[in-house]
This record gives C-alpha cells, structure tokens and sequence, in this order.
C-alpha cells in the first residue's frame, strides 16, 4: 500500500510544495514504512498562473493528494487573520489522550497556537475545539481564495482531503501575508 506525505513550505513570497510517497509495506527487516524514490516539488509565486515543477516526473504524478497536516496551516491562518484568541491546549496521557498527542506533547502540557503549529498538532486546531463557525469560514475562504471550492467547506480541514496540488499552491497564495509572517516565525 503507497500513502502520499505532503511537505509544504513558504518561503518569501512563494508557495513551495514538496511531495513524496511513503510504502507501507513491510521490508525484511521489519521497518514499518520506507521512503520511496518518487517525489516532486512544486512552486508557484504570485504571477504565476499554474504551478512551477522544480523536481520530479509531472508525467506520474497524482491528480490529487491529500491534505495531510496543510489543513492545520489553514486553521491557524484563519485564527490569526480573525484574531480569534488563543486558546492553550492542555495535553494528556494515558486513557484521555486525544489523538496525536503523543506527537505533539507531554503529560498536562499546555501548548498555544505557535507552539502547537510547530509541533503539527493536530487537536489544537480541531475546528470544534476552537469555536471556527462554518459559515464564517465559508464567507472568509470565498474571500480569499474565491476558486479553491474544497477550502470554503469547514469540514473539509481534515487529513484525508484530496485536493490538486494547483489548487493547494492557489490556497497557500491566498494566506494573508501577516499570518504567513506568523507562522513562519511560530514554525522557525
């Protein structure tokens, strides 16, 4: 089984997207997952109408990928641009660990925003968790991205999401450049 892992970066006023794909098999000796050789980058500036392929084979790649932790990255955006506050997560261990925090923090931690981006935290920016009203998104997204439909759905912020890697390059040119300033200071 072959997963897709998406890497994102944004640097000065360019989106760049990294992708690889991630074998699940098992190997010999017994490694859960091994990097393949197949992966592509991708960037794109403002003046561009479609995406710039740095590296890879544009003939195999996939006409969608998932999300995978970009989701995260929009959910921060959206906080920052509508200065919604800062609510700390508090971590647990144990039988109430929600999922993911094993990656993110340890037993009664409590992360903030920046921190919790840096570490891909994924139950910090639950939408539900922070209040996001789905209507709101919708009008703000629409906004800003008015041809990236999947982004204006709130329920779309989750792993699993396809989407092209045009569209995902469109909706991280979208990001306001005061959040994206924040959060490459959260994530530097």
């Amino acid at each position: 089984m072959v997963r897709w892992c998406l890497l994102s970066f944004l640097i000065a006023s360019n989106s760049a997207l990294a992708l690889t794909t991630l074998d699940n098999e098992a190997s010999h000796d017994n490694q859960a997952s091994v990097w393949r050789q197949d992966w592509w980058m991708a960037s794109q500036n403002p003046q561009q109408q479609s995406a710039n392929w740095l590296v890879g084979d544009v003939k195999k790649l996939p006409t969608k990928v998932p999300l995978g932790s970009l989701w995260k990255l929009f959910v921060y955006n959206y906080s920052v641009d509508n200065g919604l506050p800062d609510k700390p997560y508090q971590c647990h261990a144990g039988k109430a660990a929600a999922v993911g925090d094993e990656y993110c923090c340890s037993q009664d931690e409590t992360i903030t925003r920046d921190v919790a981006l840096a570490r891909s935290c994924g139950a910090y920016f639950e939408p539900k968790r922070l209040s996001i009203d789905a209507k709101q998104w919708q009008h703000y997204w629409q906004k800003q991205t008015p041809q990236v439909a999947w982004l204006h759905e709130l329920n779309n912020m989750q792993p699993q999401t396809q989407s092209s890697v045009q569209a995902i390059l469109t909706a991280m040119q979208s990001m306001s450049a005061g959040s994206v300033a924040q959060s490459r200071q959260a994530l530097l």
